[in-house]
């Protein structure tokens, strides 16, 4: 028993300290260290990653899509989450170019909210939130550009998703991302 120690003790000896964020790290020690303790190296990365998210959560308001929906004007958030609520939000209107909402901008608006009831597969809405969007595209002719596309564009992962609920129920956001889009149009 004594000599298993032995040898373990002498195999954690001889393998290298562990430590991926020190200066100038080269690929070769990088595998050196992934081979001797791959869980180690893992372990690191992601409390690096955690600690860059923690503290994006401590300088920002909205650090992340999720943070969306509580949006206030004037709030802070992170440069590349406003570059990608911009950018999202000329994408998303890109779709009231469709045959589809010229037709349906022809009918009533029962047959508008009718149609996104029965096209809406992706987002959880509750009651109050179905009367509000249906209250405002009934006030408002041109508030249906912005629901139209809620149910035209693939919310296939998380962030869209909520990004895409965040655009739709909170009027904030929704008009700071309309000012952040003309940034990137072209």
């Amino acid at each position: 028993m004594d000599s298993f120690i032995d040898q373990y003790l002498e195999k954690e000896e001889e393998a290298p300290e562990i430590d991926v964020f020190k200066d100038h790290i080269t690929k070769e020690e990088l595998t050196a260290m992934a081979d001797a303790d791959a869980s180690e190296v893992f372990n690191q990365i992601i409390d690096k990653k955690l600690d860059g998210i923690q503290s994006l959560r401590e300088q920002y308001d909205n650090s992340d899509c999720e943070d969306l929906i509580y949006y206030k004007k004037g709030g802070s958030i992170t440069p590349t989450l406003k570059e990608a609520v911009g950018k999202s939000f000329l994408f998303y209107h890109k779709v009231i170019k469709e045959k589809q909402y010229k037709k349906l901008m022809t009918r009533s608006h029962e047959d508008r909210c009718i149609f996104l009831i029965e096209q809406n597969r992706q987002l959880l809405l509750r009651d109050r939130d179905w009367i509000k969007i249906f209250s405002n595209i009934e006030q408002h002719l041109k508030s249906y550009a912005r629901y139209y596309p809620m149910v035209r564009v693939k919310a296939n992962n998380r962030d869209l998703n909520h990004l895409i609920m965040a655009l739709v129920l909170n009027d904030e956001l929704y008009q700071s991302a309309e000012k952040w889009s003309k940034e990137y149009e072209s």
